[in-house]
């Protein structure tokens, strides 16, 4: 329950955190770090990073959606060619 409860948190820290414009960029980069590692983001979050991200986040937020679908995840609307 406590596991649920912190990944929960987590998730909702990270979302909140990466959609933030022009602050917050060390806090960014350590989640990013993480995410790199783990790859344990929720896919809404990386889209909505790609969506309205900086360049830069955005650009990063495709490429772990790459990892995800190369590693056998389906991500509705966006598709390897």
């Amino acid at each position: 329950e406590v596991t649920k409860i912190t990944k929960k948190f987590v998730n909702k820290f990270d979302d909140e955190t990466l959609k933030i414009k022009n602050r917050s960029r060390k806090a960014k980069e350590i989640i990013k770090n993480r995410i790199e590692n783990t790859l344990q983001v929720e896919t809404k979050t990386l889209i909505n990073l790609a969506r309205v991200g900086t360049k830069a986040d955005k650009e990063w937020a495709i490429e772990q959606m790459t990892k995800k679908v190369l590693a056998g995840e389906e991500i509705e609307g966006f598709v390897l060619m």
